[in-house]
C-alpha cells in the first residue's frame, strides 16, 4: 500500500515481524522490526500500514488512493501536517501563558518545539498559498485580545485580592468596600 509523508525528516515505525508461535504450553513472541518512512511517497505491505497511521497518521501521513493525482495527495499530506504543527504551537503557548499568569519561570521551548517551529514557517507559506479558507489569515495570534475577561481575576477581585500584584503563592489583598 503507497502512502506519502509529509514529515521534514525521516521517521522510525514499529512494526510487527509476525504472529506468535505456539508449542503446546510454550509460546515463542518475535520482536517487532523497524521500517523507516521516508519523506514522500512510499510503499508498505498492508499490515505495515496500520501501524504507521495509528501512530504517525495525525502528524502528515496518508494513504495514496489508487487513481488520487499527486497534487491532492501531498496537498492533504501537508495541510495534515500544518494542523498537527499548529495545534502543538498552540499548545505550547497556552501553557507558557498559563506559567507567566501563575507566576512560575517559563521552560524554555525544547529542541524537538524549536524543530516545529521551523517547519511550521518552511510549511506555512505553502499550505496558504494553496488552501483557499487559509489564504486571509496572517499569523497565529501571538496573545489573548485584550476584551477576553479573566475569570479568575474576577473571582480574585470578589475576595478583594488585588491579581495584579500576586506573587506565587502570597497576595496583598485590597480594602474591601462594603456597601
Amino acid at each position: 500500500m503507497k502512502i506519502f509523508s509529509a514529515l521534514a525528516k525521516p521517521i522510525t515505525v514499529q512494526c510487527f515481524r509476525r504472529r506468535p508461535l505456539q508449542f503446546e504450553k510454550e509460546e515463542i513472541v518475535y520482536p517487532n522490526r523497524y521500517e523507516e518512512v521516508p519523506p514522500g511517497e512510499s510503499e508498505f505491505p498492508d499490515v505495515d500500514v496500520a501501524p504507521m497511521l495509528e501512530l504517525y497518521g495525525r502528524t502528515g501521513i496518508v494513504i495514496v488512493g489508487k487513481d488520487e493525482p499527486a497534487a491532492e495527495v501531498e496537498y492533504r499530506a501537508k495541510r495534515l501536517r500544518y494542523e498537527f504543527l499548529t495545534r502543538n504551537l498552540q499548545h505550547y503557548r497556552q501553557s507558557v501563558d498559563q506559567q507567566v499568569k501563575r507566576g512560575v519561570p517559563v521552560s524554555l521551548p525544547s529542541v524537538e518545539m524549536q524543530d516545529l517551529v521551523r517547519e511550521y514557517k518552511k510549511l506555512k507559506p505553502w499550505v496558504l498559498a494553496n488552501d483557499p479558507v487559509l489564504r486571509e489569515i496572517i499569523d497565529l495570534p501571538n496573545e489573548l485580545p485584550s476584551d477576553v475577561p479573566d475569570p479568575m481575576a474576577e473571582s480574585l477581585r470578589e475576595f478583594g485580592i488585588n491579581p495584579q500584584v500576586m506573587q506565587g503563592s502570597s497576595a496583598q489583598a485590597a480594602p474591601i468596600e462594603l456597601p
